[in-house]
């Protein structure tokens, strides 16, 4: 594929540059491939963790991940079309270890300029995790998002419930900002739960941490959520 030019597979919308820069290992080397190879990349300290762009053959992988217990009691049961036509607006990555398919994570951008920023959710087989690889992998998300995409906020959502998510993600740098209640339906839409809603600022390593006070209930901090058809992050 020529330099620069958009990958569309699904709903895989990168370009060459921001496939490599994704991916791009911060303290290893590559293992087995090249520098121009935008799609197998090693993440940070962990080998044989790899984030790439959606394939198709990835389909039924991914789908068989969604629909385990561990996934689906945040994510609910896969859409019809899931992974490439559910969430058109989502840019969806897959992350594999040790050459399989073992999760994946999808952002959006927010692109009124008043508003801009980004949000984030991903899945992880429940055979890979406590391992480190979710983190690591939002990690190296939001550097991209940040570093090549311009944003200066990135959001994540996950249920008030799922300690396991929040911990991974405050490891990650991000941090609670509020609680939104009666977020989500449950699933099986029996009733409605909390969500916690969490932010990284591009300048918190910078900077001195500043006390975020506004409730998370107000509708900028709403709106600031990310997209109303996310899921629940699971690590």
């Amino acid at each position: 594929m020529p330099h620069n030019q958009t990958s569309t597979v699904g709903n895989s919308r990168l370009s060459d540059s921001d496939a490599r820069n994704i991916a791009r290992p911060a303290r290893a080397a590559r293992q087995g491939h090249s520098d121009d190879d935008p799609a197998r990349l090693t993440v940070d300290t962990r080998p044989g963790v790899l984030i790439r762009p959606l394939e198709t053959t990835d389909a039924a992988e991914l789908r068989r991940i969604h629909a385990t217990p561990e996934v689906a009691r945040w994510w609910d049961i896969p859409a019809p079309g899931f992974p490439f036509t559910d969430s058109p607006e989502a840019t969806r990555l897959t992350i594999e270890v040790n050459d399989a398919v073992a999760g994946l994570i999808q952002y959006y951008e927010e692109r009124e300029p008043n508003y801009k920023h980004a949000a984030i959710d991903l899945f992880l087989d429940p055979l890979v995790r406590g391992r480190g690889i979710g983190t690591e992998t939002l990690r190296r998300v939001v550097r991209h998002l940040i570093e090549d995409r311009g944003h200066h906020r990135v959001t994540i959502d996950p249920a008030t419930t799922n300690t396991a998510a929040i911990r991974s993600y405050e490891k990650a740098g991000f941090k609670p900002v509020g609680v939104m209640h009666q977020y989500e339906r449950d699933v099986g839409a029996t009733g409605w739960h909390d969500g916690l809603l969490m932010e990284l600022l591009a300048d918190d390593g910078r900077a001195p941490d500043t006390p975020r006070t506004e409730p998370a209930s107000t509708p900028s901090a709403a709106r600031a959520a990310g997209n109303p058809n996310h899921r629940r992050s699971s690590p």
